[in-house]
């Protein structure tokens, strides 16, 4: 499934959370780990600091020098559980050159940590791992750093699969299904259905019976047919069926009550204002989720 994975890392300790449950897919799949770090590219150097241009090309050098030595130090103890590794420096723009880095390795995942920031201070600032998961073209583990500082280990005991009834959404079932055989674990599809209308007359949100009976029984005989598909396939299988939950408190309710989750989903990968007003299911499900989130491209970078 993945023989080769990618891992980011930059010296930080939320950035090391990924590594964890990367190792252990690695080992559970014989796939190899890549470490990489990418230092930025430096500003251009004004004429005033021209004059020190070999002082800063040495700093670079040093830059370069201390981060290979942290990602060997990683690689060496990977080694010595038993997981093939390589590490690779690497300078220019961060997320970009991450993703072109799963390209030219020939790498099927990307494992990384998310710093999970919200509002408008993540929308200014912008996030690595949220660049990434929107442009890359494998699919991406994002881990977020607890808040007691602890990090996930240990194989998933517990595959979460939201599910919208879209074709879209079920490109996430293949990943799911290998990785429940892989690790015996079971999975739960979430559905979710914000049933309702908007009357302008009355001017607010009112609720239709009939309209909102029918949604659900769609809804949970779409659950059933794949629930039993994934049965076919010797996969263990709940559902979940929610109406008038936001999908990620959907997710989350399931999510806290396993012990090692993991949820696997699409992501439409929107970018710049669409993402910002539509908002993303996935979006919202990797900021608040306590559980790693893989993320399946559903389809081509608007």
């Amino acid at each position: 499934m993945f023989s080769k994975i990618l891992v980011p890392l930059d010296a930080a300790r939320d950035a090391e959370t990924a590594l964890p449950l990367a190792e252990t897919l690695a080992k559970q799949l014989d796939a190899e780990v890549v470490l990489i770090a990418v230092l930025p590219e430096d500003v251009a150097v004004s004429p005033v600091l021209a004059a020190y241009e070999a002082a800063l090309a040495r700093m670079a050098e040093t830059r370069r020098v201390a981060a290979l030595a942290y990602l060997d130090g990683i690689r060496e103890r990977l080694l010595r559980n038993g997981v093939p590794a390589s590490t690779a420096v690497r300078v220019g723009p961060v997320a970009a050159t991450i993703v072109e880095m799963a390209r030219t390795e020939g790498a099927g995942l990307i494992a990384m940590a998310t710093h999970g920031q919200v509002g408008p201070q993540r929308w200014f600032l912008g996030s690595v791992a949220d660049e990434v998961a929107r442009s890359a073209e494998v699919p991406v583990l994002l881990v977020r750093p607890e808040e007691a500082g602890t990090v996930v280990s240990g194989p998933p005991t517990d595959i979460i699969v939201p599910l919208d009834g879209s074709a879209l959404a079920e490109r996430a079932l293949p990943i799911a299904v290998a990785l429940a055989k892989t690790f015996g674990a079971p999975v739960t599809i979430v559905r979710t259905v914000a049933a309702g209308w908007w009357s302008m007359d009355a001017g607010m949100y009112v609720e239709l019976p009939d309209i909102i009976e029918a949604i659900e029984a769609e809804a949970r005989e779409y659950l059933d047919v794949t629930a039993n598909s994934l049965k076919a396939q010797g996969i263990e299988v709940a559902t979940r069926f929610s109406l008038f939950a936001p999908p990620d408190r959907a997710v989350e309710e399931v999510a806290v009550s396993a012990r090692r989750p993991l949820v696997v989903m699409t992501s439409h990968g929107r970018s710049g204002i669409a993402r910002v007003v539509l908002g993303s299911v996935a979006d919202r499900i990797v900021r608040n989720s306590s559980a790693p989130v893989l993320i399946v491209r559903g389809e081509p970078r608007a």
